[in-house]
């Protein structure tokens, strides 16, 4: 609601101000006055000015200079005087002074006509000269704007740091400046009675043209204040006007009645001060109402500064005229009143703040007027101001507090206290109080005869509500207001100082001066108990035995006749408690209202000792924690107080728990069990499972305890409440069950055992890794009637790969196939082969897989003989065929030639007496000497830059490429085209220019790859333009006819062309060997032959002179051959066709070193050669595979690989190097 202001016709006159005055509701006390001598030109002091901090003031003095005082910043007294000249400052009396908002710079200016800025340290910072003798300096109030502005008659100064001054003249004396709250636009006070207002930047943004009365002061509304935003202005003519910063006037001009001198607002905007011409200060509302007088002055007031604001007090420093500095404290009366839990002060003097305490909620209405009491009743509220009372009711269709205008009575209220009921006020006074209807009438009026010492509206029907008061001579009465008389209640031995009635008015509290708290029952009269250390009391609005009573910091809370819980106040609260609803006390202290939120827990346990759970459950209704409801509801579960105990469980929401409690409820209804077996039912559930068995063994259910444990897995508790052995029994097996479960997997293996249950100990065993213990266990049982048992075991060791121990224990139960099964896994090889010995129906298990391991490895001989063991040596030749085609396929030539040798050589094995086995056996053979051959010559393609030498390579296609010419079916992966393609390649490059040329026309009828096209066309044309020729020294001489053969024999491959016989080659470089094979005489065995060639020549007479050959040049090469009758005996025979045979004589003939005899395997024949230039090339055989090899290059190629380079076998190569070396 809004209090129309006074209009401008009708002036405050000073005996209205007089009687407005007489009811203040201000205490004025000066606290300190300092007193300044005025000089005979002017006045003593001139201005002052506080700094943000409050604690030092700064004073213009009529001295040189100015004073600094440093104030305390509680108390305000002065603690420090300073007095500031400098010689850089003012040569004059400095009449003005401000500080900055930030407290870094302060302005003065004097009568010296200076401007000076100083620092905080009072330096100076920049003296500014001015015309004429400044009257006003204005401070931006933004701290990080360093903005003074200040006037001298007519002319502006603006000074923004750090720039030069700007200089305006105005059309009148500048008598006022002021900034607002945001520092953009400032107001200059005009003689004229005009206002210019301006930007920030000195731009004018409009002029109010006012009347012709001087504007004195200027002042801007702070931010909170209800005139926010609007300038305030103050003129001669008594008025105080508002407008917007646009220049619009808001509301109309406010007479006050005296002349304004200096103007500003409270700290909250709610209230003006303002210095009179009248001497005084006032204290107005931003509507101009008047509210008090703040000081009382001996002469003019020039300055006044709020230097603090509390709740109920606030202090001012004033200047006057006659050089008087005075601070000034100004102390509210108490306005404020609580009915339940709405309470209701005042604010700022001029508001209303009304509190839903329970709720926290607050609402304040703004009355703008001289607020002199309130009241407050239930959603009703009153208030009395200076001339007349104002009812509101709150709204009740409004969720929030929100209260609308009711009645205003035109009276002023002279009266020591005001109540408020539904249709009236109650007015008390000393020793009466009377009821005063919202009309203005008089209705009741009850004369006490004794002074009323308290006075409360209890409540009661409207027009009728119940009155309760305590009396000065120790009587505590009641009247309704409708009833013209008092009733007398009891009468307590003290003079009572407050009383209340409980919720249901059966009891009554009173406390005395005597500081005890007297509880009456109302019906009966009867003191019930009383209570030391109470200045104030309160009974809990939602409770009829709850009070709470207070002594300074002491709080205590009592039930009914149970002991009293005291709590202290964290912060000493020295008030009264006025009210009590729930949980909260409601302490009043220093005018103001203090909600107190009190733990009940105590409360409760003391009304569940007392079996009282009802109201422990009405308690814990106002707020108490989680963990208290679930004590209350446990203890009423405890005690079958099943309606509490479900209303606890629903706070918590604990559905199972309800679940339990309806059925326990129901079977107590039809007598189904015990108070016992319910208990237990309800400890198990809870958790308290001790508690729960001594309850089901109470009851006579021990049974239950038993499977209460078990269900919980904690079997040694469970074995305590067991009475046979077959629960006990039953309760070692379900807690092995468990143990595993649980993965408490060793206590486990112990029970197992226990019980006998040796498969489930064993598998237990396992999952923990313990092999030994099950190697250990399996040991002790019987091979026979626990096999299966042993097996088990033995299967866990195996798959924990113990596998020896695994081995033993199926080595106990005889099973040998899964002995050979693991130890074929663990490829235990000589463990195998010791038991294939001993155990020959598994050797065929055993030496199958062996014999592929060799292969696996390499090792294809061992391999053969292994198969034979084993009575299948068609697998050693199935598996190499299959590895011949892998070699082939993957163009692995020579690993194809040996696994030809090896196949041959499987074939020899089996051939005995088979023909077509031999046969089959010489094929492979051959295979493996061409094989052999041609990778070297497929290397020569494939990489033109080979390791071999350039001899080798001829060598090596030439002899392939006689034993291919003619052939039908070329051997699989062989291309004649790569044979023919090198050797015409390498013999052009040996000069061979016939046998390139052979090689040449041959492979034009080829198919050549296209990678060989342009050496091919290239090697071609070279040819064409050499001679048809071989050079004689490369072509092979046969010592069996003393003739040559051509470098190419296209007729019958590798063979002399005149005598037929097989020609023999170097498998290593491929050169030719002076080797002439013959054959034995009829009836001669290769044993006696090796008898024969191995005796002492001397023992026999040969009369046929050495061998010699002369050779002055490979054209010319003869051999004479000369026996006793002109020839050596061992060509006699030989007709120069067909096979030499040697007879005895020609055996015993023959030099052992001469003869090279390769010692074929059973049943293929061994062959015979003899050396005919044995001291000049050396011929070698490997004892493996019975190939032919040159001295050196064999030796050479062994130091290179390691083996035998044909078909790399180490052994037997170990051997030659003994004999080598």
């Amino acid at each position: 609601m809004i209090i129309t202001p006074v209009a401008a016709s009708q002036e405050l006159t000073k005996d209205a101000r007089n009687k407005q005055e007489q009811v203040a509701i201000m205490r004025l006390r000066r606290l300190w006055e300092e007193r300044f001598h005025p000089t005979e030109k002017g006045w003593g002091v001139f201005d002052i000015a506080l700094n943000m901090d409050k604690n030092i003031l700064l004073i213009a003095a009529f001295e040189k200079g100015f004073y600094r005082f440093r104030l305390d910043q509680t108390t305000g007294a002065i603690t420090e005087k300073v007095q500031i000249k400098e010689k850089s400052g003012h040569r004059g009396f400095v009449i003005k002074v401000s500080w900055q908002n930030s407290g870094k710079r302060f302005a003065t200016c004097g009568t010296d006509q200076l401007l000076i800025i100083w620092k905080d340290d009072y330096t100076v910072e920049k003296q500014i000269r001015i015309a004429e003798v400044p009257q006003c300096i204005a401070w931006n109030p933004k701290p990080q704007h360093a903005h003074l502005l200040c006037a001298a008659a007519s002319e502006l100064i603006s000074v923004n740091l750090p720039r030069d001054p700007l200089f305006y003249r105005m059309q009148s004396t500048i008598w006022s400046i002021a900034w607002n709250n945001a520092g953009e636009i400032y107001a200059l006070g005009l003689d004229n009675g005009a206002v210019s207002l301006r930007d920030r930047r000195d731009a004018e943004i409009c002029i109010i043209h006012r009347s012709a009365h001087p504007v004195w002061y200027l002042c801007w509304a702070p931010t909170d204040s209800p005139r926010s935003g609007l300038l305030t202005v103050a003129d001669w003519n008594r008025t105080i006007s508002f407008y917007e910063a646009t220049g619009k006037q808001r509301g109309q001009d406010y007479n006050i009645g005296f002349l304004p001198l200096y103007l500003t607002y409270s700290a909250d905007g709610q209230i003006m001060y303002v210095c009179g011409g009248d001497k005084k200060v006032h204290a107005l509302s931003t509507e101009c109402a008047y509210i008090g007088k703040v000081a009382d002055l001996r002469s003019w007031p020039l300055k006044c500064i709020q230097r603090r604001q509390e709740a109920s007090k606030a202090d001012f420093l004033v200047v006057c005229g006659d050089g008087m500095l005075n601070l000034v404290e100004t102390v509210y009366q108490k306005c404020s009143h609580i009915h339940y839990a709405t309470y209701a002060s005042r604010e700022a003097l001029v508001n209303v703040l009304i509190r839903g305490l329970e709720r926290n909620r607050e609402v304040t209405i703004p009355v703008q007027d001289s607020i002199r009491k309130i009241a407050v009743y239930r959603n009703m509220l009153a208030v009395a101001v200076s001339d007349a009372v104002l009812v509101f009711r709150q709204n009740p269709h409004e969720m929030m507090l929100k209260y609308e205008s009711l009645a205003r009575i035109e009276q002023t209220i002279d009266c020591n206290q005001m109540l408020l009921a539904a249709q009236h006020l109650v007015l008390v006074n000393a020793t009466s109080f009377q009821t005063l209807t919202f009309t203005g009438h008089i209705e009741q009026t009850w004369m006490t005869g004794e002074e009323i010492r308290y006075i409360k509206v209890i409540g009661g029907r409207p027009g009728g509500e119940m009155v309760l008061l305590t009396l000065q001579n120790g009587n505590i009465a009641k009247s309704m207001l409708n009833v013209p008389f008092l009733h007398v209640i009891v009468k307590v031995p003290t003079v009572p100082v407050c009383a209340d009635l409980n919720q249901n008015l059966s009891k009554l509290a009173v406390v005395g001066e005597n500081s005890v708290l007297y509880v009456y029952d109302m019906e009966s009269k009867r003191l019930l108990y009383q209570e030391p250390s109470a200045d104030s009391c309160a009974w809990n609005l939602n409770h009829p035995d709850m009070i709470a009573y207070s002594m300074h910091s002491l709080l205590k809370i009592k039930l009914g006749e149970h002991k009293a819980h005291t709590r202290r106040m964290e912060a000493p609260l020295n008030g009264m408690v006025v009210g009590y609803a729930g949980s909260k006390v409601f302490y009043e202290t220093d005018g103001k209202i203090v909600v107190v939120d009190v733990p009940h827990a105590m409360l409760i346990h003391q009304s569940m000792e007392a079996k009282n759970f009802k109201d422990a459950y009405d308690i814990a209704c106002f707020g108490v924690s989680e963990s208290d409801w679930k004590m209350l509801g446990a203890r009423a579960l405890e005690n079958l107080e099943f309606a509490v105990a479900k209303n606890c469980v629903r706070r918590e929401r604990n559905y199972p728990l309800l679940m339990l409690i309806d059925e326990i409820e129901q079977r107590s209804k039809v007598g189904d069990g015990n108070a016992d077996l319910y208990r237990g039912e309800i400890f198990a559930f809870q958790g308290r499972f001790d508690d729960a068995a001594r309850c089901f063994s109470a009851g006579g259910r021990s049974e239950l305890a038993v499977k209460l444990f078990t269900d919980l897995r904690q079997f040694a508790q469970a074995e305590q409440w067991a009475t046979t052995e077959e629960q006990r029994k039953a309760l070692l097996e379900m807690r092995a069950d468990w143990a595993v479960k649980a993965d408490n997997k060793r206590d486990a293996v112990e029970l197992f055992l226990q019980l006998g249950d040796v498969g489930r100990a064993l598998e237990t065993m396992k999952d923990l890794g313990w092999g030994k213990r099950i190697w250990d266990t399996a040991r002790t049982l019987d091979s026979i009637s626990q096999r299966d048992l042993i097996a088990t075991a033995a299967n866990y060791l195996r798959d924990m790969n113990d596998v020896m121990s695994a081995v033993e224990l199926y080595e106990r139960i005889k099973e040998i196939s899964v002995i050979v099964e693991i130890m074929l896994k663990q490829g235990d090889w000589t463990y195998l082969l010791s038991l294939a010995d001993r155990q020959p129906f598994y050797r065929e298990m055993i030496l199958m897989p062996y014999g592929q391991h060799l292969i696996e490895h390499d090792r294809f001989t061992e391999a053969q003989s292994v198969f034979a063991r084993a009575g299948h040596p068609e697998v050693a030749t199935a598996i190499l065929s299959e590895l011949v085609t892998i070699a082939i396929d993957i163009r692995r030539y020579s690993d194809a030639a040996f696994y030809n040798w090896l196949c041959g050589r499987n074939a020899e094995t089996a051939a005995e007496n088979d023909d077509k086995k031999s046969k089959e056996a010489e094929k492979f053979c051959d295979l493996a000497d061409i094989y052999y051959a041609y990778a070297i010559v497929d290397a020569a393609v494939e990489d033109p830059f080979s390791t071999h030498p350039v001899e080798t390579i001829f060598n090596c296609s030439r002899i392939l490429a006689a034993r291919l010419w003619n052939a039908e079916v070329m051997p699989k992966g062989i291309l004649l085209a790569n044979v023919l393609y090198v050797l015409s390649v390498w013999a052009t490059k040996m000069d061979a220019n016939k046998t390139a040329r052979i090689s040449l026309e041959r492979l034009r009828d080829l198919r050549l790859p296209k990678t060989l096209y342009g050496k091919f066309t290239e090697t071609f044309v070279h040819n064409r333009v050499q001679p048809f020729q071989d050079p004689e020294n490369l072509s092979d001489y046969c010592h069996s006819c003393s003739s040559f053969s051509p470098l190419l024999n296209t007729r019958n491959g590798y063979h002399c062309q005149s005598c037929g016989n097989a020609l023999t080659y170097c498998q290593v470089s491929f050169e030719y060997l002076p080797l002439v094979e013959f054959v034995l005489a009829p009836g001669i065995s290769q044993t006696e032959a090796i008898t024969l060639i191995a005796a002492d020549p001397s023992s026999v007479q040969v009369s046929s002179p050495s061998l010699r050959r002369q050779q002055d040049n490979m054209t010319n090469f003869q051999v004479e051959r000369k026996t006793s009758d002109g020839q050596e005996e061992f060509f006699a025979e030989w007709k120069r066709t067909g096979p030499i045979v040697a007879s005895r004589k020609v055996l015993q003939q023959l030099k052992e070193e001469d003869v090279v005899v390769l010692k074929y395997s059973s049943p293929r024949m061994w062959r015979f050669f003899r050396n005919m230039l044995s001291d000049v090339a050396r011929v070698v055989t490997c004892e493996s595979c019975w190939k032919l090899f040159s001295y050196d290059d064999y030796f050479s190629a062994v130091l290179d690989l390691g083996c035998c380079p044909f078909c790399r076998d180490v052994k037997h190569v170990n051997n030659a190097e003994k004999g080598y070396n």
